[in-house]
């Protein structure tokens, strides 16, 4: 028969390898994750100075989730690009200025956030994330949105307030089924007949994108919209300001 303490020690070694190995310091973690690649799953980095990952980080090939915030990091090995089970990559209030084309690698993931970064373009393969459903881009330096990402079709969700983006590509009309679109605090002055086509939109935000924004009419033919979020000059459509619809607010910020 097996000794308690014996049973303990193995429950204690899964969980150490298997699950988040966030309770210990930062480079323990990395060091636990690459000690037991095939077992590792989720690896939490945070509060450290890590300018990038060590390229051997694209041995952990179960990993599932991963996030690094607040460490610091300016670049991605290409070796990220191996992590073919990713889920979840959270890269939040770091100091990446770019992404490797390899960020395309991940068909599993579905959330993705890149909120508060440097970031100054997005790579074109970008649009190859064909599951993802949460995509957070707030907080950067992007001019512009590339037309791949129109091949996120699965998106329900999409940040991408304060960031110095002046129009939206004409892929956006993919967006079917997203529900939350978050814009504001950009340097936009219309937004284009496409948005019209989002036809699952709940909730779009654009306060903050300066003054006289032009909302077109075919936002109209959104019959889910529920919470517009607009500033005091912004022009909106007279069809939706006549819209009988008790669930539907206009909320001046």
């Amino acid at each position: 028969m097996q000794a308690p303490y014996q049973t303990l020690s193995i429950f204690f070694i899964l969980i150490a390898s298997s699950f988040s190995l966030s309770s210990c310091s930062t480079k323990k973690n990395l060091e636990l994750a690459l000690a037991n690649p095939t077992t590792t799953t989720s690896l939490t980095l945070r509060r450290c100075n890590l300018k990038t990952l060590p390229p051997e980080i694209g041995t952990l090939k179960n990993l599932k989730t991963l996030k690094i915030y607040k460490c610091k990091l300016e670049t991605l090995p290409p070796e990220i690009g191996k992590l073919g089970n990713l889920e979840t990559l959270i890269l939040s209030s770091n100091k990446l200025k770019t992404l490797p084309p390899e960020i395309g690698s991940f068909e599993k993931l579905k959330y993705l956030s890149l909120s508060y970064n440097k970031l100054e373009k997005l790579p074109k393969e970008i649009g190859n994330l064909i599951s993802l459903e949460v995509l957070s881009l707030n907080g950067n330096k992007l001019t512009e949105l590339p037309q791949e990402i129109g091949k996120l079709n699965g998106l329900t969700y999409l940040n991408i307030e304060k960031n110095n983006i002046s129009e939206l590509p004409s892929s956006i009309e993919n967006f079917t089924i997203l529900k939350t679109f978050i814009i504001g605090r950009n340097l936009f002055s219309k937004l284009p007949e496409q948005i019209g086509r989002l036809s699952h939109l709940v909730e779009l935000n654009v306060s903050g994108s300066g003054a006289m924004l032009q909302i077109p009419n075919s936002i109209c033919e959104i019959s889910s919209l529920e919470n517009l979020y607009v500033d005091a000059s912004t022009q909106i459509p007279y069809c939706l300001q006549s819209r009988h619809d008790l669930r539907f607010k206009i909320i001046v910020q």
